[in-house]
């Protein structure tokens, strides 16, 4: 009997040990060394940006920047919060499928994590942005300024530097921390936000773009793939990890995702036990599935986003043609100090607005239209339109206008995409001919109008309706004859 005693003595010291140290054979996401940081739209900027200080240009010196960034990392909106309030409940069940039912396959440590896990956001800090969202800002305008040192050494002058923002406190604050640490000051003039911006933020002010969104027709490839097996094989793999016996929601499940992102933008060196419901690869078909509902919210899914990037690329030309026009009247001046353009002009948005802006460039652009047939480990990798690289929190598009006195024929461009060079399409290495790339975009430029934008606008002559207005006018007349 005492043998007996023994054996289940050691029996439950094992167990003990397994649970306290995680069982071998058992993988812990909290251990993971190499976790899967890319989460489409809310993947932290902290692992996107290029560290390496960038290489300046022989002889050219920067005239101009160009700049539109989305806001800093944020806290949830009010939409968003709900959801990720009621992962409450859904913690203390998963720990009962675990503790009580002996179902799930999260590690002890793990779940020890997740049993701490607290939602430290609400309502009255929807949308703000967090403290990591304010070290990007600070700390990219301090990049610009080591990068252009000869654009801002002179300090802030209201005549060269123009900056503008939406009408959102996120975009608001953005711009105010940026223009802060650009300066080391912030006496800097920032006008009020507008709200429905046609510059910044043109989709706020399309009515067709707004229909479009609620049409199923127009997300059908998303549908697709949130039915297909990649999508339910997801569903099924993570109900079961978590210890249900039934197959969660997608909504559910995107909650969760959601909040594993967040965790992990808001607090880039912490592990959020949410993450620990989802495998790499089950990682890289979620990304897939936020990368075909911006492909086709906001990307090259539909043409009408594509033209909504055009006011931007109107401006950017107008403003370079006008600074080229004043190098070339006077002498090319070194460094344009005697310039009346501005030396710096930065807007402060959203993501929808900034992958508009891409794709009204080209940017990002794959060799055919992405559906929900074309998701592969390979190509998860390996598409050139991933939000995870091209609209993190903070992303950013630089475009540098360089003036060339000596050793080039005219003036040069450079972009920047998350202070990474673009390749740009026609271009040497990212080193862009001005000429060359006006010419490029001369078409976009000059024919960008919003009229598309108004439901029932037809770009046939306004007055064609003008016989049914005479007949009305004409029905009207003779009703009031006949009245009196």
């Amino acid at each position: 009997m005492s043998g007996l005693l023994v054996k289940i003595f050691i029996s439950a010291i094992s167990i003990f040990l397994c649970l306290q140290f995680t069982c071998a054979d058992k993988y812990c996401y909290k251990d993971e060394e190499e976790p899967y940081l890319f989460f489409a739209t809310k993947t932290s900027y902290e692992f996107i940006y290029n560290k390496s200080p960038l290489e300046e240009v022989p002889g050219c010196e920067p005239a101009q920047i160009w700049f539109v960034t989305r806001h800093g990392t944020r806290n949830p909106s009010d939409d968003e919060l709900r959801p990720l309030q009621e992962l409450n409940p859904l913690r203390d069940e998963i720990m009962r499928n675990h503790d009580l039912r002996n179902n799930g396959e999260l590690c002890y440590g793990d779940r020890e994590n997740l049993k701490k896990w607290q939602l430290r956001t609400g309502k009255t800090m929807e949308n703000t942005l967090t403290s990591q969202g304010q070290s990007e800002m600070r700390l990219l305008a301090r990049r610009m300024r080591t990068n252009f040192p000869s654009l801002f050494r002179e300090g802030y002058m209201e005549d060269k530097f123009v900056f503008r923002h939406t009408e959102k406190p996120r975009t608001k604050e953005s711009a105010e921390i940026f223009a802060k640490h650009l300066f080391g000051h912030d006496r800097i003039s920032i006008p009020k936000g507008d709200k429905n911006d046609p510059l910044i933020k043109s989709y706020d002010a399309c009515k067709n773009w707004d229909k479009l969104q609620d049409k199923s027709e127009a997300f059908k490839e998303v549908k697709l793939f949130e039915e297909s097996n990649h999508v339910l094989s997801l569903i099924g793999r993570v109900s079961d990890r978590l210890g249900f016996k039934y197959n969660l929601t997608l909504d559910k499940i995107e909650s969760i995702y959601d909040m594993c992102r967040y965790d992990k933008a808001w607090n880039v060196t912490a592990t959020s036990p949410w993450c620990a419901a989802f495998s790499k690869d089950e990682l890289m078909v979620l990304e897939y599935l936020y990368d075909l509902r911006y492909y086709y919210k906001a990307g090259y899914g539909h043409e009408i986003n594509v033209k909504l990037g055009c006011p931007m690329v109107k401006d950017m030309v107008q403003r370079f043609r006008q600074l080229a026009a004043e190098l070339q009247n006077k002498g090319q001046a070194p460094s344009g100090r005697s310039q009346s353009s501005p030396r710096g002009v930065f807007y402060f948005t959203h993501s929808k607005a900034l992958l508009m802006l891409l794709a009204r460039l080209g940017i990002a652009k794959d060799g055919k239209t992405l559906t929900h047939a074309d998701f592969s480990s390979t190509s998860a990798l390996g598409r050139k339109w991933r939000t995870s690289m091209i609209s993190p929190f903070a992303a950013n598009l630089a475009v540098v206008f360089y003036n060339c006195p000596t050793g080039r024929e005219g003036p040069q461009v450079m972009m920047y995409l998350q202070e990474k060079t673009v390749l740009y399409e026609g271009c040497n290495v990212g080193l862009c001919s001005w000429k060359s790339l006006e010419a490029k975009l001369a078409s976009i430029a000059d024919n960008c109008d919003l009229k598309f934008c108004e439901p029932g606008w037809s770009s046939a002559p306004r007055m064609s309706s003008s016989p049914l207005l005479l007949l009305s006018l004409v029905a009207l007349f003779i009703a009031s004859y006949l009245i009196i």
